[in-house]
């Protein structure tokens, strides 16, 4: 037997005592535990500020077309070299952080954010042969353009070896809506201006997806497209942002060069060969029919469909081309008329 005054007697009169204090002291730390990961919890950033944190990270790389742009800070001072990414830049950040637009972007039956384009402090002639020191001397962070022509494309290469960054886009970026939206969420990451960008892109897909659902796709008229320029009449070739609207609208572009790109002047010939069903007339700076008009009276036209039907219709130019920008759904649109007339 344990003598009342051993130590292990003595265990046993305090063990409510031993085993009670500490449970009553380990209350107030639970409770400073629930209140820390409360607080944790509470100081943990919304899915909206993580959005925000993500948009404010800088530098950054993003790629356009097979080249990886890298930008250090948000872009302040912008120049845009075709019509395409300078009404886009606008919409997206606003002419205060554009030094420098085309022409283009200014003329009203071309750009489609001329009121924003004029607010713009620099307007650069309209060229195929970008002056890299007329654009440096504007002290750019960001030059973006379209490039077409192997000019465009040089300026380009010098303008990347002066360490601004330089976003060239190809014209197929912008040829169809899925194309468009996909280039907006480019420029958006560019800029600094994912959120706007989402905003765009989404408005793009909603009004396509409404168009859409609302075009007959099973009679698909054959259709030609001409356009005018540089008072030459031409047949618009295949991948333009034009012929992939006339598909989207349930035609079927056809041209004499079949599936490949590229243009080729028109002709009675090549028109009575393809015999079209319908003839779209593409409007370039308000010029109408009045260019065409001499062809569309040849003879030799007289029995090709879409004459003798009178299915030859005009199309506005800045809805229907690569330059719509987000009219792109209201160029869908109109085809889509157009084609059902």
């Amino acid at each position: 037997m344990f003598s009342p005054t051993s130590p292990i007697s003595a265990l046993k009169r305090n063990s409510k005592k031993a085993f009670t204090l500490p449970l009553i002291a380990a209350l107030p730390l639970a409770a400073m535990v629930a209140c820390s990961s409360s607080e944790e919890a509470s100081q943990q950033p919304s899915s909206s500020e993580t959005a925000t944190n993500k948009q404010a990270q800088w530098p950054r790389t993003v790629t356009v077309g097979d080249h990886d742009v890298t930008v250090q800070s948000q872009p302040k001072r912008i120049v845009a070299l075709s019509t395409e990414v300078a009404d886009l830049a606008l919409e997206l950040v606003g002419p205060e952080r554009v030094v420098a637009v085309t022409k283009n972007a200014l003329d009203e039956t071309s750009g489609n954010q001329v009121e924003l384009a004029r607010k713009v402090p620099n307007a650069i002639a309209n060229s195929t042969k970008p002056d890299p020191e007329q654009i440096l001397s504007y002290e750019p962070d960001m030059v973006l353009m379209t490039s077409r022509h192997d000019q465009e494309q040089s300026a380009s290469k010098l303008l990347g070896a002066s360490d601004v960054p330089t976003a060239a886009f190809s014209s197929s970026e912008f040829a169809s809506p899925k194309a468009l939206a996909e280039s907006v969420t480019t420029l958006g990451k560019l800029l600094g201006a994912e959120d706007k960008a989402a905003e765009m892109v989404a408005k793009i897909e909603s009004e396509t997806e409404e168009i859409l659902s609302g075009i007959d796709s099973t009679t698909k008229p054959k259709t030609l497209v001409l356009f005018a320029r540089g008072g030459q009449k031409m047949i618009m070739g295949m991948q333009s942002a034009t012929t992939n609207l006339v598909e989207l609208a349930g035609g079927e572009p056809i041209s004499p060069k079949g599936k490949r790109p590229g243009a080729v002047p028109a002709d009675p010939e090549t028109i009575v060969q393809l015999n079209p069903d319908v003839i779209l007339i593409q409007d370039f700076h308000g010029q109408g029919k009045a260019s065409f008009q001499e062809l569309l009276d040849n003879p030799a036209l007289a029995d090709v469909a879409a004459v003798k039907n009178d299915r030859v219709q005009l199309i506005d130019a800045k809805t229907t081309s690569g330059t719509a920008g987000m009219h792109m759904p209201d160029g869908l649109r109109e085809i889509a008329d157009a084609l059902a007339k």
